[in-house]
């Protein structure tokens, strides 16, 4: 005998209708951008009436900032992983290969997402923005703090470090979303890049830490 479908409870549909206008906005943004924002073509889009966008959210603003803070945090745990991960058997340009794979995996994943993310970095008081900003600013400080424990950095002054951490973060994503563009080109052939262009911050023309004296 076939069983009766549950009833979905109050609770169950408001985190529906609730997750279905963040879905609807996120392909309102990525297929007109700002400019197809409003409140009834998001809420037409997810197939409810107008003043139930209202019900959750106080305006698109609102939304924004809620879509953003989702987006992050299902993304931060992965890409946290671009850092180096060492065990015993490993030198460093090979913890440094592995270290890149999965971030690179997941932003080919993810590609649209970080896509949109990217494309609101500049804007000044999106929420979208401000959470792209604090992403990367993390992912940089994460890196920064594993290659400052280095015995290889210890000669390389703080400040440069931080400035290779940013730029190896910036990197992986722009290498990352051009895998997305380009299918036809190998992850391998990225790591390799990525590695020699990580070698290249860190070590190209990396000033020495100064001596203080007692």
């Amino acid at each position: 005998m076939k069983r009766a479908a549950r009833t979905p409870s109050r609770e169950e549909s408001k985190l529906l209708t609730r997750h279905r206008l963040m879905q609807a906005t996120l392909q309102l943004l990525m297929a007109q951008g700002h400019e197809g924002l409003t409140t009834g073509r998001i809420a037409q889009l997810a197939g409810v009436a107008q003043a139930t966008f209202y019900v959750h959210f106080r305006d698109i603003d609102d939304l924004l900032a809620t879509l953003a803070r989702d987006v992050v945090e299902r993304l931060q745990p992965v890409l946290t992983r671009l850092r180096l991960q060492f065990d015993e058997s490993q030198h460093f340009a090979a913890a440094l290969r592995q270290s890149y794979r999965i971030p690179l995996e997941t932003i080919v994943a993810h590609a649209d997402l970080l896509r949109l993310f990217m494309t609101e970095y500049y804007r000044p008081n999106s929420p979208l923005g401000s959470s792209a900003r604090a992403l990367l600013a993390a992912l940089s400080q994460h890196l920064y703090q594993d290659l400052l424990t280095l015995v290889l950095t210890r000669d390389i002054a703080a400040d440069h470090l931080e400035l290779a951490a940013e730029t190896v973060v910036a990197l992986t994503l722009q290498v990352g979303l051009g895998l997305a563009e380009h299918p036809e080109r190998k992850i391998e052939q990225a790591l390799d890049l990525l590695c020699a262009l990580t070698m290249g911050a860190l070590f190209t023309a990396a000033p020495p830490q100064t001596a203080t004296s007692g």
